[in-house]
C-alpha cells in the first residue's frame, strides 16, 4: 500500500468517508451522502483498503445482537412470523406512460420498512430506513432494515406473507445477496395468496379485497404514490403514516390467516405441521390452533394407502394421522 494517498480530498472529506465505509456504506452510498463524486470516492476507498472491488461487499454473516433489538420469538412451539414489505418503486426512463418499454433504470428498488408480529402474541412491530441512526433524505441503503429481517428470518420456524412465495421471500433474498447477508436458516412458509387461490373463486385475491370480506380489519387509506415518495424523502408525516399502513397490513394479513386456517392443508394438501412441536401428543395440525379438542373422523385415501383423518372441534378443520395403513393385495385390485 502507498502510505501517501495523493488524491484531491481534503483531509476531512478522507475522515468522513473512512467513517461511513466502517459504518456498512457502500461506495456509491457514501458518494450520495457526501455529494462527492463516486470515482473520487472509489479512489480513496482503492488506496484505504488496497483490495476495494466496488459495490460487491463481502459475505457478512447475520448479527445475533440485531434480533436482541426486535421482539423476540416464542419460546414454546413454532416460531410462526407474519411480515409484509414495503419497497421503493424503480426509477426508470420512458417514452410514454402507456404499454411501453423501459429505455433504461435510473434508480433500482430498495427495502423501505417491514412491519411484523409473531402469531399469537399481542402487538405488531416495525422497522424503517428512518430508524437508521446514518439515514439521510433519499438514501438507498438499506442494510439496517435488511439486516433486521434477515435475524427475523432465521429465527423463524414458519413465516406467513400475501402473496410471499413470488414477492416478499425473493424480494428480501434479493437485498440479503446485495449486501452479502448469509441467507437465514431454513424455514416452511405459508402464502396466503396461494391459499386463497387454491380453496376459494374471488372477484379479487389482494389482501384489501381479502380483507374486507372475510375479516374486521381492513387496509389502511393512504395518500397514494406521494406517501412513498415522502417516505424515500424523510418526511416525518408520511414516515408515520407509512408506518401506521405497514402495521396494519400486518393485522390483516393475521385475521386473514385465522379464517383460512381451517382449509389450509387440509388432508393430501403439504402446509407446516403444528404437531411436530406437539410432543406426540393427538392435536390438530393448524399452526395457530393446534387443539387437543379433535375427533376421529373419516379417512383420506391416496393411491396406496389409506390415513385416519381427524377433524378440530375449535377450529372446524382437517387433518390426518400420521401413521397409515397400505392397501393390502385384495384392495389394490377392488380399487381399480
Amino acid at each position: 500500500m502507498n502510505d501517501t494517498y495523493t488524491g484531491t480530498l481534503t483531509l476531512e472529506q478522507q475522515n468522513t468517508i473512512t467513517l461511513l465505509h466502517d459504518s456498512g456504506g457502500s461506495g456509491r452510498a457514501i458518494a450520495e451522502s457526501t455529494g462527492l463524486s463516486y470515482g473520487k470516492v472509489r479512489g480513496f476507498l482503492e488506496w484505504l483498503l488496497e483490495d476495494f472491488s466496488g459495490d460487491f461487499p463481502q459475505p457478512r454473516p447475520i448479527s445475533p445482537p440485531s434480533l436482541l433489538e426486535l421482539a423476540p420469538p416464542p419460546t414454546k412451539g413454532p416460531a410462526v412470523l407474519v411480515y409484509d414489505i414495503e419497497t421503493a418503486p424503480v426509477s426508470a426512463w420512458v417514452w410514454s406512460a402507456y404499454k411501453t418499454n423501459i429505455i433504461g433504470v435510473n434508480q433500482d428498488w430498495y427495502l423501505l420498512s417491514f412491519a411484523y408480529k409473531w402469531l399469537g402474541q399481542k402487538g405488531t412491530h416495525y422497522v424503517s430506513q428512518a430508524q437508521d441512526p446514518a439515514f439521510f433524505p433519499n438514501t438507498t441503503d438499506d442494510f439496517y432494515v435488511a439486516e433486521r429481517l434477515a435475524s427475523l428470518l432465521d429465527a423463524a420456524d414458519v413465516v406467513i406473507a400475501h402473496n410471499g412465495d413470488a414477492f416478499d421471500q425473493k424480494k428480501a433474498n434479493s437485498r440479503f445477496l446485495f449486501h452479502g447477508i448469509d441467507p437465514p436458516a431454513p424455514y416452511q412458509q405459508i402464502d396466503t395468496l396461494k391459499e386463497a387461490r387454491r380453496y376459494f373463486n374471488n372477484i379479487q385475491n389482494s389482501l384489501k379485497e381479502l380483507g374486507r370480506i372475510y375479516t374486521k380489519e381492513e387496509k389502511m387509506r393512504t395518500s397514494g404514490f406521494e406517501l412513498w415518495l415522502g417516505c424515500m424523502a424523510g418526511d416525518p408525516t408520511f414516515l408515520a403514516e407509512m408506518e401506521k399502513y405497514n402495521r396494519q397490513d400486518v393485522l390483516v394479513l393475521e385475521r386473514l390467516y385465522m379464517r383460512l386456517l381451517p382449509w389450509i392443508g387440509s388432508p393430501g394438501r403439504m402446509s407446516p405441521n403444528a404437531n411436530h412441536w406437539s410432543g406426540g401428543e393427538l392435536r390438530c395440525s393448524k399452526l395457530g390452533c393446534n387443539s387437543t379438542n379433535v375427533v376421529r373422523r373419516g379417512r383420506h385415501r391416496t393411491t396406496v394407502s389409506v390415513f385416519q383423518t381427524i377433524q378440530c372441534k375449535d377450529c372446524r378443520g382437517y387433518s390426518r394421522i400420521r401413521e397409515s395403513n397400505k392397501m393390502d393385495g385384495a384392495q389394490k385390485v377392488r380399487s381399480l
